[in-house]
């Protein structure tokens, strides 16, 4: 593992905050918590901020910090926050969230479609950007 800059540091625990605040409001849309943070101010784009925030939210459920319902969520919002800015990583990691939130008819009894879905593309899309193993 590598040691990561105090600005990485600072932008994780921004993230993790602005993900604590949106879980604990229940309602609250992303936007309503965003523009109090520090990170708002380090992304020129809200497309950079959204692929940097869905990144961030699939390592957390990858590394069990957030659990796929918390993850739906927050991904959920940041469709609702980005949707004209949500493309590339964070909508992959968006659709891989999605296709793991309902159960198909065809599928075996006792099949949990974010385990058989959602954990194994988030995973493979963590390794593809670099970003798994991670520090």
């Amino acid at each position: 593992m590598w040691p990561l800059s105090s600005s990485v540091r600072r932008m994780q625990e921004d993230f993790r905050n602005l993900a604590t605040d949106v879980l604990a409001s229940g309602s609250g849309a992303l936007s309503d918590f965003l523009f109090q943070r520090e990170s708002a101010a380090n992304f020129p784009s809200p497309k950079k901020f959204c692929d940097a925030f869905a990144k961030f939210v699939a390592v957390e459920f990858a590394r069990g910090e957030l659990s796929f319902a918390d993850g739906a969520l927050l991904m959920n919002r940041l469709l609702g926050f980005g949707a004209h800015s949500i493309s590339g990583v964070a909508l992959e990691i968006f659709q891989a969230f999605d296709v793991g939130e309902y159960q198909r008819p065809a599928e075996a009894a006792g099949l949990v479609p974010w385990q058989a879905y959602t954990l194994p593309s988030i995973m493979a899309l963590l390794r593809r950007e670099g970003l798994w193993p991670c520090a």
